[in-house]
């Protein structure tokens, strides 16, 4: 293990005894002010999925791409262009600008990408490390916390690495 994932789990370990609550939901994102790390071991991260079919609609119903919520303002990553691989390349290794050493994406590892985290809604395990000391708001925002099974699908895009297909 490199010394930097190892000091990565040894500070998501630590913050994540700092703000988590033993009554918790580790499945559903919340805006309180607990903070539970999401556990991966049960999702099925096997079941094929893809980019174009599966993923961007989501982003387009949900988070980035939506008027409601981010919009051309605030994902100028994802530009002006609405299109699978602009999108896409404006995701992935591109870093979050709240934790510029965590990427928005980070191919075949969901727990080492800032959008999970944002979506799960467990970033307050990295505020110490993000500009101005936090990490901001849950995803999606102001929203309904998304579905476990719809975040399901990103986490396994992510997990089987992020292709552009």
């Amino acid at each position: 293990m490199s010394s930097r994932l190892f000091a990565a789990a040894i500070a998501v370990a630590v913050a994540a005894a700092a703000c988590s609550s033993s009554d918790g939901d580790a499945t559903t994102p919340s805006s309180s002010s607990a903070c539970v790390a999401h556990d991966a071991s049960k999702d099925d991260l096997t079941k094929p999925v893809s980019f174009a079919t599966d993923v961007v609609p989501v982003l387009q119903k949900s988070c980035g791409l939506s008027s409601s919520c981010h919009g051309s303002t605030r994902a100028p990553l994802l530009g002006t262009s609405m299109d699978a691989p602009a999108i896409h390349d404006g995701l992935v290794g591109r870093p979050s600008r709240a934790l510029p050493s965590m990427p928005f994406v980070t191919a075949s590892k969901p727990d080492e990408s800032f959008l999970m985290h944002k979506l799960d809604g467990d970033t307050c395990m990295f505020d110490a490390e993000c500009t101005q000391g936090t990490c901001g708001d849950p995803m999606p925002l102001n929203g309904q916390p998304m579905a476990a099974d719809t975040r399901a699908v990103i986490r396994r895009w992510i997990a089987q690495g992020a292709k552009a297909d």
